[in-house]
């Protein structure tokens, strides 16, 4: 087996396998899908607000996602994104 087959096979949905030996979650922003070897930031306009996620989300219609470590916030009333 090489090395990046092993590596998929230790690392886990939401985690980064950067070495044989290691493991560590994606931090918030940041997402790893099945079969990932890498941690990968959010697009903008999207958020991952827990520790090892395997996607980001969408912001919702009528909140922004200026951060893309934290929960969409509803827009001002009167204003819509």
């Amino acid at each position: 087996m090489n090395r990046n087959s092993y590596l998929k096979l230790i690392c886990q949905t939401g985690q980064q396998c950067l070495t044989v030996s290691t493991a560590t979650d994606c931090n918030k922003g940041f997402y790893s899908p099945a079969g990932s070897m890498v941690c990968t930031e959010c697009l903008d306009g999207t958020y991952a607000d827990a520790v090892k996620s395997a996607h980001c989300t969408t912001c919702p219609a009528g909140s922004e996602c200026t951060d893309k470590t934290a929960a969409p916030v509803a827009c001002p009333p009167g204003e819509y994104r």
